[in-house]
């Protein structure tokens, strides 16, 4: 991931605190898939 998409999501969960839970889910699932937990 770059820097540039990163502070795009950034930006994006400070601005609406509804996708937090979306993103944050999708992105819990993404990293357990290669830490494995």
């Amino acid at each position: 991931m770059t820097a540039g998409r990163l502070s795009v999501l950034l930006i994006l969960l400070l601005s609406s605190p509804s996708l937090v839970a979306a993103i944050d889910d999708r992105d819990r699932k993404f990293t357990n898939k290669f830490v494995g937990t």
